[in-house]
C-alpha cells in the first residue's frame, strides 16, 4: 500500500514525490507583468516564475476582462525548458494597446 507522508513523499512505493501542491502563501492576486504597453510588445514576465499545470493555470486580465488561454496568449519559459513559466505572450488581435491595463493572478512556483 502506497501513501504520501505530510512532505506530498510516496511512502512505501517506487514513484517519485509529486509536485508540491501550491498553498494559499503562494497565491499572486493583481500583480503587473513587466512589459511595454503600446500595441507592438507581445511579451510580459512576471516576477517570479508561476505555477502551468493541468488545473493551475496563471489568469490574466486586459482592464479587467479575464484572456484565454490558447486564444488570446499562450505562457513560455524565457529560460528555455525546465527553467520556469514566467512568460505571458499576447496572441493578436489582443495584444495590448496604450493605455490598457494587465493584471496577472497565479501561484509562485
Amino acid at each position: 500500500m502506497a501513501f504520501r507522508d505530510g512532505k506530498n513523499t510516496c511512502v512505501l512505493c517506487d514513484q517519485n514525490p509529486a509536485p508540491p501542491i501550491p498553498t494559499l502563501d503562494d497565491l499572486r492576486l493583481s500583480i503587473v507583468p513587466a512589459g511595454t504597453i503600446d500595441g507592438a510588445n507581445t511579451d510580459f514576465t512576471t516576477p517570479e516564475e508561476f505555477v502551468q499545470e493541468t488545473n493551475i493555470v496563471i489568469r490574466v486580465y486586459r482592464n479587467g476582462q479575464r484572456e484565454t488561454l490558447g486564444g488570446d496568449y499562450t505562457v513560455s519559459e524565457s529560460g528555455g525548458a525546465g527553467t520556469g513559466y514566467d512568460t505571458v505572450s499576447f496572441i493578436p488581435p489582443a495584444i495590448p494597446k496604450t493605455g490598457e491595463v494587465i493584471r496577472v493572478d497565479y501561484f509562485a512556483a
